[in-house]
C-alpha cells in the first residue's frame, strides 16, 4: 500500500498553487488587516473617550467644589451684612432712646415752666 502524501491538518500543496484560492486567502488577510486596524482605531478611539471623560470629571469636580467655596463665601458676606445691619438697628435704637430721653426731659421742664 502506499502512503498518501500531504501536509498534516489536511492541507495538500495542490490547492496553494490554486489562484482562485491565493486570490480568496490574499482577500481574506486584507480583510482580516482592515479589521486589526479597524479595532486598533476603536481601542484608541476608546482611550480618547476614557480620557476625555475623566479630565471631564475632574473639570466637574473642581467646579464643584467652586460653587461650594463660593456658596460660603456669600453666606459669610450675607451673615457678616446682617450682623453689621443688626448692630446699626441696635446703634440707632439707642440714639432714638436719648433723642426720645432728652426731648421728654425738655418738654418736663417747659411745662414746668409754664405752670410757673
Amino acid at each position: 500500500m502506499r502512503q498518501l502524501s500531504g501536509r498534516p491538518g489536511g492541507a495538500t500543496d495542490a490547492g496553494e498553487d490554486d489562484p482562485a484560492y491565493l486570490a480568496a486567502k490574499r482577500r481574506q488577510e486584507q480583510s482580516l488587516a482592515a479589521l486589526r486596524t479597524a479595532a486598533e482605531e476603536a481601542a484608541a478611539a476608546i482611550e480618547d473617550a476614557k480620557a476625555a471623560a475623566a479630565a471631564a470629571r475632574t473639570d466637574a469636580a473642581a467646579a464643584k467644589a467652586e460653587a461650594s467655596a463660593a456658596r460660603a463665601e456669600a453666606r459669610r458676606v450675607l451673615d457678616a451684612a446682617r450682623a453689621e445691619a443688626d448692630t446699626i438697628l441696635e446703634r440707632a435704637r439707642r440714639s432714638g432712646e436719648r433723642e426720645i430721653a432728652m426731648l421728654s426731659s425738655a418738654l418736663k421742664e417747659q411745662a414746668a415752666e409754664l405752670e410757673r
